[in-house]
């Protein structure tokens, strides 16, 4: 999927003045962070995906999930989930070759990980949030 990478990955670029540009100081990668990333920073993929067609139209519907890291304090990974949230949530998006129906927030959740998981000098904290997409081919 392509253009939904793509579009996903352009509206944050398309934001570098945007809140949640700087809360992740312009990393966000697909699938996985690369070795050694500094944190804060987001990865995102689809975590779920349904051909369906509907009427007379073939509709994708998708779940895509962000990941936030981060080993600084939780207020600061919760802004970043806010502005997260309000880059995507309910937001129009470019998908090459499909129409753009929608996305919406369906769940999320903060989990902390503490020293002796991570090997890390100070408790990492990690933001899991879904995203029901849905677009058509055109």
């Amino acid at each position: 999927m392509r253009p939904v990478w793509k579009g996903i990955y352009s509206k944050f670029t398309a934001s570098t003045s945007a809140a949640f540009y700087a809360d992740m100081r312009g990393q966000m990668f697909l699938q996985q962070a690369r070795q050694n990333t500094t944190f804060p920073y987001c990865v995102f993929s689809i975590v779920g995906h349904d051909h369906d067609w509907m009427f007379n139209r073939d509709v994708e519907d998708m779940l895509i999930q962000f990941n936030i890291f981060d080993d600084r304090h939780s207020s600061d990974i919760g802004k970043a989930f806010d502005d997260l949230n309000t880059l995507y949530d309910g937001c129009q998006m470019t998908t090459t070759g499909y129409n753009f129906i929608h996305m919406n927030l369906d769940w999320s959740q903060m989990v902390k990980y503490e020293d002796e998981i991570t090997q890390h000098t100070r408790p990492i904290w990690q933001y899991t949030v879904q995203y029901h997409m849905l677009i058509e081919t055109t």
